[in-house]
């Protein structure tokens, strides 16, 4: 497709997801996750779908991309509404979690223990894990050198690992 073509389709998918997600009144996290999909499945996918267009005008472009964005987004949609009636529906089966957990000051004995058996290193790494996860909670983040939710969790379970038996 040349690239005279991507704005006509770009504005009419635009339109169209925009149309779809206003009359279905989704949270903006669903619109996004639409979105994006659908550009990824256009992308993955734009020589098998631009080879069924027939059409030889812009408006019949455009009124192609409206009709697949708006086809797309209701399979989307209908997966979606789908798959979260099925985790209900599991979780319905569960049972309540148990609220029987430690006081605070069993919590308070285990840090302090677990500072005992740390090194500098793991108590650095520790500390920059409790703030990564209090900063989660708070819009404002604090300073410092940025890292990846991914370092994060990796040095959580690198820490559980080495450290986890012996204090619970």
């Amino acid at each position: 497709m040349g690239g005279t073509a991507w704005p006509i389709v770009e504005r009419a998918a635009t339109m169209a997801l925009r149309r779809f997600q206003q009359s279905r009144r989704l949270d903006p996290n669903d619109a996004h996750d639409l979105i994006q999909d659908f550009w990824l499945h256009v992308i993955a996918n734009q020589e098998a779908i631009f080879r069924t267009f027939r059409g030889t005008t812009d408006a019949e472009l455009g009124r192609f991309t409206w009709v697949l964005a708006d086809r797309f987004a209701r399979r989307w949609h209908w997966r979606v509404r789908r798959r979260r009636a099925r985790e209900a529906e599991a979780l319905r089966g569960c049972p309540a979690p148990e609220r029987e957990g430690p006081v605070e000051a069993r919590v308070a004995l285990a840090i302090h223990e677990l500072n005992t058996l740390l090194s500098d290193e793991d108590r650095a790494r520790l500390r920059c894990v409790r703030e990564h996860l209090d900063a989660a909670d708070v819009t404002d983040r604090s300073p410092g050198v940025p890292r990846s939710t991914r370092t994060y969790r990796r040095w959580r379970e690198e820490l559980y690992r080495r450290y986890g038996d012996r204090i619970l």
